[in-house]
């Protein structure tokens, strides 16, 4: 099935949709020139006891599509819900594997050397 449409949790969080398009080529292009992605302790966590290897990440992030988008403090899920500072974008992608979809969350930040991405959690998608 289609990411977006298996993937959508059905509440409207469509911060900057119409950029979704060109979000998605931005960190394909990133993950293929090996760029960092840091990770939150979090996402550590939630990556071991979910069992999804970074090369999961990789490929979600890579072959994804955005299916969630939350403006700075209104990301809804986590320890601290509604206290992310930076935009989040939720990758789903459909892991062959597995025969499941991998969510993915990115965090996007603004620094002084540039844009960086945080991986904030990562989890599978409940049939």
């Amino acid at each position: 099935g289609e990411p977006r449409a298996r993937c959508a949790s059905g509440k409207t969080m469509d911060h900057n949709q119409e950029l979704w398009g060109l979000e998605e080529g931005f960190v394909r292009d990133w993950i293929d020139k090996g760029r960092r992605i840091n990770r939150t302790d979090h996402a550590e966590k939630r990556m071991d006891e979910r069992k999804v290897a970074l090369n999961d990440i990789k490929y979600a992030l890579r072959s994804g599509r955005i299916v969630e988008g939350h403006a700075p403090f209104e990301y809804p899920r986590g320890e601290h819900p509604h206290e992310n500072q930076h935009p989040i974008r939720s990758f789903c992608a459909y892991m062959k594997e597995s025969g499941r979809f991998l969510v993915v969350a990115l965090a996007y930040a603004k620094t002084s050397h540039g844009l960086s991405f945080h991986l904030i959690t990562v989890y599978w998608k409940a049939d």
